[in-house]
């Protein structure tokens, strides 16, 4: 076969009829991938607030340091125009757009971006803490004219554990805001609003309060979402097997660790977090994993549990950093880049050397040790 082994034939041969059929080579785990639908730009590393449990500004967050060092997140920003034509590249096959950041609304022309992507046909969604979205007059108006099919904000709990963990007034901000925004939805289904709750031991016996808050606002779901985490254990072997396998220094997992909850927490969360579901049926309440008592006794005590064996989103889901480097995992979990989008488009690399390389390795471990307790691979386990 003119060099080239019967596997990496193979591969190339489902590859190129994944692509055709729209793209599932993530179920066969190839290291070529179907097309690139969805697409995340992270527009920045900026944000107003200063929660304890991000892995940006929190505890252990990185941003503090990047920004110090000069860090190309922080020093080689993508411009608006530099987005523009990395959309330009990908109109007609990206049908979703993401945007996230730190706080995706930190940057001013984050609206440009949304209404530009609207413009070439996709679908767009963004997740913010819901402060920032009225900084800027009329901002309000033209989100709500965008193609926005979803709005993630970020609320941690009843007012007063909202605004212990975001800041005083914080809750206030972010609800009025929503409201507002809200109205000018009028009679259409789109934009959906949720609610993002990061499950922590402030709300234990208050969850219901989020969801009766949620619904006094006029969200349309609410996601708890468990706690991400590492111990330093996992994070060293988690930074030994990316330096095994790529050669390189990560030690992005670090921002995740925390103390590990313990089992019977696991135990009480899952329990309380049933019962809220119960108690609103049928208002959508999502919790992320959706895990029963003993997956989320193991979840919260044994970081070599997973309840999830692999993951999809290098065949699937490019984030295109502040920076221009585009990886395949969110959070600083993994920080291997398969190359920079001012050196070549988006749709090179996604099936480039470096983005097969990476998808081999992944596959041939099945999981890295940080990515048990990844958003990536958990958001979508229904138990």
């Amino acid at each position: 076969m003119d060099g080239m082994s019967l596997r990496e034939a193979r591969t190339r041969v489902i590859g190129r009829g994944l692509r055709a059929r729209d793209g599932l080579s993530h179920l066969f785990r190839t290291p070529e991938a179907g097309p690139l639908r969805t697409l995340n730009i992270e527009m920045t590393i900026l944000c107003n607030l200063r929660c304890p449990m991000c892995w940006w500004y929190g505890t252990n967050g990185v941003a503090p340091t990047l920004i110090r060092n000069g860090d190309p997140l922080w020093s080689k920003q993508l411009t608006k125009d530099e987005i523009f034509r990395i959309l330009d590249g990908v109109r007609g096959e990206v049908e979703h757009l993401h945007l996230s950041g730190a706080e995706t609304f930190a940057r001013a022309d984050t609206i440009e971006v949304l209404e530009y992507a609207s413009r070439l046909g996709m679908t767009c969604s963004f997740t913010t803490n819901g402060t920032l979205l009225d900084s800027r007059p009329g901002w309000l108006e033209r989100i709500a004219a965008a193609r926005v099919r979803t709005i993630v904000v970020s609320i941690d709990g009843p007012e007063d554990v909202h605004d212990a963990i975001r800041g005083q007034g914080m809750f206030r901000k972010t609800t009025e805001t929503i409201r507002r925004l809200i109205a000018l939805r009028g009679d259409r289904t789109t934009p959906l609003f949720a609610v993002n709750s990061t499950v922590t031991s402030g709300i234990l016996g208050r969850m219901n309060e989020v969801v009766e808050t949620a619904r006094s606002v006029g969200f349309d779901e609410v996601r708890f979402q468990h706690l991400w985490f590492a111990d330093p254990a996992t994070a060293l072997v988690h930074a030994q097997a990316l330096k095994a396998d790529f050669g390189i220094e990560d030690h992005g997992a670090d921002a995740h660790v925390m103390p590990v909850p313990g089992a019977e927490y696991g135990r009480r969360v899952a329990r309380e977090l049933r019962e809220v579901q119960r108690r609103n049926f049928p208002y959508r309440v999502d919790v992320r994993p959706n895990l029963n008592e003993e997956q989320a006794a193991r979840y919260y005590s044994d970081l070599n549990y997973s309840v999830v064996g692999h993951c999809s989103r290098p065949w699937g889901n490019p984030t295109i950093k502040a920076s221009g480097e585009v990886v395949f995992c969110p959070d600083q979990w993994i920080s291997y880049s398969i190359g920079n989008v001012r050196d070549a488009p988006i749709e090179q690399l996604w099936n480039g050397d470096k983005a097969r390389t990476f998808r081999e390795k992944l596959d041939a471990r099945g999981l890295y040790p940080g990515c048990v307790r990844c958003c990536a691979i958990n958001v979508d386990f229904r138990g």
